[in-house]
């Protein structure tokens, strides 16, 4: 559980993760019942980020040091295989592309000249 909610801390903090993570340890029906009815607002977040916090014992300083922290977003191998880094595929040293030879650049210049 308190694995669970330090990961949410860390990696997420998005309001719906918030929300499923109390539903499943939350012990106030009548807080839930209000994560259902109130609409998303960053007041309502505050507060479940507190009761999450109260949930897993964490205490106000570690979450103070958690909340000022950037996310972390873990690497997947999967995304790397995706979206490769673009500075490991070019090549040192690439030649110039040409678009036209030099006899359509004389047959370009014609037409132009006309």
């Amino acid at each position: 559980m308190k694995e669970d909610i330090l990961k949410y801390f860390k990696e997420d903090r998005s309001y719906e993760s918030g929300i499923r993570l109390y539903m499943k340890y939350g012990n106030h029906i009548g807080f839930k019942k209000q994560l259902n009815i109130q609409p998303k607002s960053q007041h309502l977040l505050n507060m479940l980020h507190e009761e999450l916090r109260a949930v897993a014992f964490i205490t106000p300083f570690e979450l103070k040091e958690i909340l000022l922290s950037p996310i972390f977003l873990p690497k997947n191998d999967e995304e790397e295989k995706n979206f490769p880094d673009p500075q490991k595929q070019v090549p040192e040293h690439q030649e110039p592309i040409l678009l036209f030879t030099k006899n359509q650049k004389k047959k370009m210049k014609k037409t132009v000249k006309k």
